[in-house]
């Protein structure tokens, strides 16, 4: 009991600095204290560390730990009889105490149309929240009656189709354009037997602070748009159809996911609608729409502020996590301004979408089909793989192209330029394709080292429509002042926001930053981004586009007709002048100095309110063969198990404590991560190495060839599980061709080397040369981050880096290229 409450306490502690805990726990912890959901969302030692708390929790199970009270489901490709059979024999010995429900009854004093948790007494009410990160949130909120018994005809997500709306006319349109609002989501959130939520969350702009009253005037104004003219059957049945046609195309789910979900619903859907119940939308029922708009009143919402900028009104802390806020009622006249808000002109229901697909035939196999993707178009500017699929007969296609431009990652200006350029891009295009990802045909535009990717899935007819969209923005998009101003400021945040990430996340990052060339950093970029100006932007994105090389794969129910006609559009939308291989970027990682104690780094954390220090040390093999990357991986899964009972279970480091198979670029080698509130970096470094000796000793000393054997298995069974959706081959398709390696049999290599090649013999001689303590090619560096309360000690066997870029350029760099396989 000591431990749990120990790993309880330790996954409280990572959460201390989270802002969604923080704001999560601050809605419950004001709930009345009479209510269920009032209470800790998780616990700590303090709230666990009472005596007899061992007798309190049997006592528990005891009451309700019944079956009577539970729901089953099992997913898996056995037989209906056999499942039923293990059921049998694996669940049947669950007792059934005939366990009440607990009471349903509305706990909290008030009305009856108060179905909720907080008290009636506090009527509307505003809270100000000091957030970790730097944020500029503005959150309404109404309780509503539990949703799950309108499954089937869904009025809250009716009604959050029409205000999460991002088209024209819509909400987040007009506060875009009034320059106060970066995005808007809204729906049902929080469902409990008693009671649920529908929330309508935005991200304010710099010039958004000072306006929410504005802001919140058109969300009820839009509001009452709904009631007035939004509560149409052709919306509800366009809604429908989209629903419809993401049920009847879906990919195959996740079965842990599938099975969690399925058990969740059993309680409130009917048996017939187990499988489609949280897809579809049965029936329009305009009554149940028009109640939960008359539960989103003025006189009912909570209005939540988030940001620093709330710090200065502030003037108290939340019990459990210490978050300041000050909650405030909200004035008679801001309420009555409210309900009687009117939309302007601007605000009106959106259009009927025309992305809407309307086949879904599949193409006829073509006479001599491809197992894997081949050339159709290879010149000094654009190289387009495809592949027709005819495996899973989906219709639907995937498009990857990745722009490589010596503009994109010259400098750290060059970078925040680049991410500026495809960030704004993104925006403006936002309003016309959101029809488009309603109907299941989605993009992202990003920016990478290279330059950039672009990506589409979704049902291919109408894909090529939306790609000619994108490119025909690319060359043509004139940056606007008003939103360049916004999404700069969004970018700096972002920047700024990467500093409160938690110390695991920094440790991983300094690794990164230390062993790639060329790589900035993200001190760089927020250095950068406050003085690059609009114009600076406009002639970046002539330069960028003016000379690239374009790699491609479009895969799945398209003709290589069609195929090479959205490679030729690219080409001549965007008009750009080829570029020689030798200008064409290349990552290449640093090679660790080999040498027993390593190398190591050490930053403090750059958030001072985390008690957390944090490690990751990483064991670089190099650029490995398959059979060097298959032993790589046993022996990630050797150490797996026991890294975690030792240093997380029996010596309660803390509750992050990982370790597994690592890669980056072309090479591969070993990680292992630990944050921990109860000692240094420098001792996490410490512990590890002394397990490290141990489980050479031990374990891989006294491994058995019967334990070997169930290694090996288990790794040939991950090998062989076959791909379950298109989109998983698409992915790993593309993986080979953005890798420029072409191995697309790898599983079926790697499979035939596993079951022929590998032997314990070469595991332990692998381990010896290259991994353990004394090994001849040991390759260690450890990335510390140091909580302030955490101190470094003076001197240490292994060498410090203190100047990570003089490092890279000290050390030998690595091909970048992959190693051929052997035949």
């Amino acid at each position: 009991t000591d431990r749990e409450m120990n790993a309880v306490d330790s996954e409280h502690q990572k959460n201390l600095q989270s802002d969604a805990h923080r704001i999560f726990q601050l809605h419950k912890s004001l709930a009345a204290e009479t209510h269920p959901f009032n209470k800790f969302g998780t616990g700590s030692r303090k709230t666990l560390d009472k005596p007899h708390v061992r007798d309190a929790l049997l006592a528990f199970h005891k009451k309700w730990y019944s079956a009577n009270l539970m729901a089953l489901c099992v997913v898996g490709p056995q037989t209906l009889d056999t499942l039923q059979n293990w059921v049998e024999a694996k669940f049947a010995s669950i007792p059934n105490r005939n366990t009440p429900l607990p009471s349903t009854e509305i706990l909290t004093p008030g009305p009856v149309r108060q179905v909720g948790p907080y008290p009636d007494a506090m009527g509307p009410h505003r809270i100000f929240v000091t957030s970790i990160k730097d944020l500029r949130y503005l959150e309404l909120g109404w309780v509503i009656p539990p949703f799950h018994s309108s499954y089937k005809t869904k009025p809250g997500h009716f009604v959050a189709h029409l205000v999460g709306h991002e088209g024209r006319g819509s909400l987040l349109s007009l506060l875009k354009e009034k320059g106060w609002v970066d995005s808007l989501a809204a729906g049902p959130t929080k469902s409990a037997d008693t009671f649920g939520t529908f929330e309508v969350n935005m991200e304010l702009t710099a010039e958004g602070l000072g306006h929410e009253n504005e802001i919140i005037n058109l969300v009820f104004a839009y509001l009452g748009l709904i009631e007035k003219s939004g509560i149409e059957k052709w919306i509800f049945d366009e809604v429908s159809a989209t629903a419809d046609m993401g049920f009847r195309f879906q990919e195959r789910e996740d079965p842990m996911r599938m099975s969690t979900r399925l058990a969740a619903d059993m309680r409130f859907v009917n048996e017939a609608d187990y499988l489609s119940a949280p897809f579809r939308y049965f029936d329009f029922d305009p009554e149940q729409v028009r109640e939960t708009l008359s539960y989103l009143k003025p006189d009912r919402v909570w209005v939540t502020l988030v940001g620093k900028h709330c710090e200065k009104d502030a003037d108290d802390k939340e019990k459990w996590y210490q978050t300041p806020y000050r909650i405030e009622k909200i004035g008679k006249q801001d309420v009555a301004a409210w309900e009687t808000a009117q939309a302007p002109p601007e605000l009106f229901p959106p259009p009927p979408n025309k992305f809407i697909p309307t086949r879904f035939d599949i193409l006829d196999a073509p006479e001599t089909p491809c197992e894997n993707p081949r050339i159709i178009r290879d010149d000094n500017r654009l190289t387009v793989h495809f592949q027709q699929d005819t495996f899973f007969k989906r219709p639907k296609t995937a498009v990857f192209f990745e722009f490589t431009s010596p503009e994109a990652y010259y400098s750290p200006r060059h970078a925040v330029l680049a991410n500026l350029y495809t960030s704004l891009l993104d925006d403006d295009l936002n309003e016309f394709a959101y029809d488009a990802d309603i109907a299941g045909l989605h993009y992202s535009l990003s920016n990478t080292a290279k330059g950039m990717k672009l990506e589409l899935q979704g049902y291919s007819d109408r894909l090529d429509v939306l790609l000619e969209a994108v490119l025909r923005k690319m060359p043509d998009y004139k940056v606007k002042k008003d939103r360049f101003e916004s999404v700069r400021d969004s970018i700096e945040k972002e920047y700024q926001n990467f500093f409160k990430d938690q110390p695991y996340q920094h440790a991983m990052y300094e690794t990164m930053f230390a062993t790639e060339e060329p790589r900035w950093h993200m001190a760089d970029y927020l250095k950068e981004v406050k003085s690059v100006t609009l114009e600076e932007v406009e002639s970046f994105i002539v330069r960028l586009l003016s000379r690239m090389h374009v790699v491609g794969l479009i895969h799945g129910n398209t003709s290589e007709t069609k195929a090479l006609e959205m490679s030729e559009l690219l080409v001549s939308i965007l008009g750009f002048g080829p570029l020689p291989v030798d200008e064409r970027f290349s990552r290449r990682v640093v090679q660790i100095p080999a040498g027993s104690d390593g190398v190591f780094l050490s930053v403090n954390g750059p958030n001072e309110e985390d008690t957390n220090s944090a490690i990751e040390i990483l064991y670089q093999f190099g650029v490995p063969d398959l059979q060097e990357e298959l032993y790589l991986q046993l022996i990630a899964d050797i150490l797996s198990k026991p890294f975690f009972h030792e240093l997380r279970t029996v010596q309660q480091l803390g509750y992050l404590v990982f370790s597994g198979y690592a890669t980056a670029g072309n090479t591969a080698g070993l990680k292992c991560i630990i944050q921990s509130t109860v000692a240094s970096a420098s001792e996490l470094d410490a512990r590890i190495e002394t397990f490290w000796e141990g489980f050479e000793s031990s374990t891989m000393a006294t491994l058995s060839a019967e334990e070997f054997q169930k290694y090996v298995d288990a790794l040939i069974a991950r090998k062989s599980e076959p791909e379950k959706t298109l989109a998983q081959r698409s992915k790993r398709f593309w993986s080979e061709i953005s890798k420029d390696r072409f191995m697309y049999d790898k599983k079926e290599r790697e499979v035939s080397i596993l079951e022929s090649s590998v032997s314990k013999e070469g595991l332990l001689e692998f381990f010896s040369r290259y991994l353990g303590r004394d090994a001849p090619y040991r390759r260690k560096l450890a990335s510390h981050v140091m909580a302030k309360g955490h101190t470094q000690p003076e001197s240490s066997e292994a060498t410090l880096v203190a100047d990570k870029i003089g490092f890279r350029r000290q050390q030998a760099l690595y091909p970048a290229s992959y190693p051929k396989p052997r035949d």
